[in-house]
């Protein structure tokens, strides 16, 4: 099978391994384990990270702007 360079060319056809005769994925002990409260953790670390933005926000951003909002009416 000649290739060609250009548009008009056919794809050569890889063909790939199937997965029949691998033994399908399984879960360690620890995995089993926190499986059931995946979701709680997830809503957890969600909550940690929005709060971490919010703290930086009003840390950095908020409180600088009021002071300086306040120094000039003074």
């Amino acid at each position: 099978m000649e290739l060609k360079m250009d548009k008009s060319a056919d794809l050569p056809i890889i063909a790939l391994k199937p997965l029949e005769g691998n033994s399908p994925p399984s879960l360690n002990a620890i995995q089993r384990f926190l499986l059931p409260h995946l979701p709680l953790m997830e809503t957890m670390l969600w909550c940690l990270w929005w709060g971490i933005l919010a703290y930086l926000v009003v840390r950095y951003l908020v409180i600088p702007l009021a002071m300086r909002k306040s120094q000039d009416k003074a």
